[in-house]
């Protein structure tokens, strides 16, 4: 997971999830002695046998706040902004779902700058502690870094992310 930008014990990720398929969160991921399925004020899907399942498959925002004890797995939801999307609304210019993939066409020439809504994070107005680019076909996640390197889009170009690969592209 990605840790959210000046947010200490808070952590991100973008996954898409098969409907009962189980899933565990860990803090080391070759640690299964520390695996947990919640930490006590847990929503967005359900726990049996210790595993984590959600109702439909689709791609989701799995986010930990370990300082209050909670787990919260949404749909998630991708904003793009600034030239590249014609605006800086934080909410207005969400990608879509194309089956494990999420996809956005540029409208205008400009920087990529995108981010996760997260319910964890108590206002819209702090997406730059969920961001992220593509670089050099990589997804490159801001954490507790400045603000991300540039990455040039033109308009008409299809922006990708495939969280589960770690992978983007811009064609």
């Amino acid at each position: 997971m990605v840790p959210f930008h000046s947010q200490p014990g808070m952590f991100w990720a973008i996954r898409y999830i098969e409907a009962g398929k189980g899933f565990k969160f860990t803090r080391i991921s070759t640690d299964w002695g520390s695996d947990f399925s919640g930490l006590g004020e847990d929503s967005g899907y359900t726990v049996d046998s210790g595993n984590c399942f959600v109702a439909e498959s689709g791609v989701y925002c799995l986010g930990v706040d370990e300082a209050n004890g909670k787990v919260v797995v949404e749909p998630a939801k991708v904003y793009g902004m600034g030239d590249v999307f014609g605006n800086w609304n934080v909410t207005t210019n969400a990608y879509t779902a194309d089956g494990k993939l999420l996809k956005a066409v540029a409208t205008g020439d400009g920087n990529l700058r995108t981010y996760v809504a997260s319910s964890l994070l108590d206002d819209a107005n702090n997406w730059w502690h969920a961001e992220f680019i593509i670089k050099d076909g990589q997804i490159v996640y801001r954490a507790g870094g400045g603000d991300p390197e540039e990455v040039a889009v033109k308009a008409g170009q299809t922006i990708t992310f495939d969280f589960n690969e770690g992978t983007g592209s811009i064609k």
